[in-house]
């Protein structure tokens, strides 16, 4: 299968699951948090080879990595009551007690959301040797957002569509994702949720209504016709405006060479130029690892790559290691003047 990896940077799917004769997380009192955690943490001591870890035990910058991978929510970084699990070898993340008591995650290169549903399913029949989840025989799993309820599954790509900007086709992708019931986010949806580097994170909007492979197989479906549409786009501008792209390329190759400060929205918007000119043949010799980059260039893994510590003091200026480290990974020689 192809894995698309000009066009989808990555994908993930997410299993949530409720524990049966417990209530939601977020209607829990103080006392039933602790007696939750302490019935999951026998349960999954029994799976000998996973471990279980309070969130609030590993340090405030560990938890900050975990949520610029997305792997835990912001708002998990100051709660209490909140677990991971992981086990060698296997690539899910089992998350307990963020909106669901667990919730099971794989993250994939590229477009291969069934290879990362299969991993969280083996993950997910484990978990059911030590639980008893939440399951109605007409509404299936229940889960906290009535969105996720049936099949408890959603899925996610993140697309990187510069053809569809530059060639004015974005309202049309637009049109397309409403019409196929999906919802359309941009890459990093914080302070500022405008798309950077045509960077948008695609997922399905309900995941009830039918079986989880019908759901898998209608959003790679929907994906993948995403990623004809980007591609078509990518070579029309190429015949009618290489010159132009040519340009956008090696002025964003110009900036990183010389530029002493970052912020994450230019390092996100100079990564997706080098990005679409290593995919139009424009660069060449660049690092095969591009894609890490939009994670890489997030505050705190600037900070744990530069080892400055502690990571959470507001007197580090992260923009001037963002420019160093940036050129360190692309291979570029910083530019001197005078």
């Amino acid at each position: 299968m192809d894995p698309c990896t000009d066009v989808v940077l990555h994908s993930y799917v997410r299993l949530a699951r409720n524990i049966k004769d417990w209530k939601y997380f977020s209607r829990l009192t103080g006392a039933e948090v602790g007696s939750l955690n302490l019935q999951q943490g026998e349960a999954m001591d029994k799976l000998h080879d996973f471990t279980f870890r309070a969130l609030d035990e590993l340090s405030f910058s560990k938890r900050q990595l975990m949520v610029e991978k997305n792997i835990i929510n912001p708002e998990s970084i100051v709660s209490s009551g909140k677990y991971v699990a992981t086990s060698p070898g296997v690539r899910p993340f089992v998350i307990f007690n963020e909106e669901d008591h667990i919730r099971i995650k794989c993250f994939v290169p590229g477009l291969d959301i069934f290879s990362a549903y299969n991993s969280c399913s083996d993950v997910e029949k484990r978990l059911r040797t030590v639980f008893e989840f939440q399951n109605h025989p007409k509404y299936g799993y229940l889960t906290s957002a009535v969105d996720d309820c049936g099949t408890g599954l959603h899925i996610y790509a993140t697309m990187f569509l510069p053809g569809l900007a530059l060639d004015g086709k974005l309202d049309q992708f637009f049109k397309t994702a409403d019409s196929s019931g999906v919802q359309v986010k941009g890459y990093v949806d914080t302070l500022d949720s405008t798309p950077k580097g045509c960077i948008f994170l695609i997922e399905n909007q309900m995941a009830s209504g039918s079986s989880a492979m019908d759901l898998l197989i209608r959003m790679n479906d929907i994906y993948s016709h995403i990623v004809d549409m980007e591609r078509e786009s990518r070579n029309h501008i190429m015949e009618v405006r290489r010159l132009d792209i040519e340009d956008k390329v090696m002025r964003s190759y110009g900036v990183i060479q010389y530029c002493r400060k970052l912020t994450i929205w230019d390092a996100l918007e100079l990564i997706a130029d080098i990005k679409l000119g290593v995919c139009a043949g424009i660069l060449k010799n660049m690092p095969e690892n591009l894609d890490s980059l939009f994670i890489e260039m997030q505050k705190y893994h600037v900070l744990a790559d530069a080892m400055v510590g502690p990571f959470d003091k507001d007197d580090i200026d992260v923009d001037i290691l963002r420019a160093a480290a940036l050129r360190k990974k692309l291979g570029i020689k910083e530019a001197s003047v005078g």
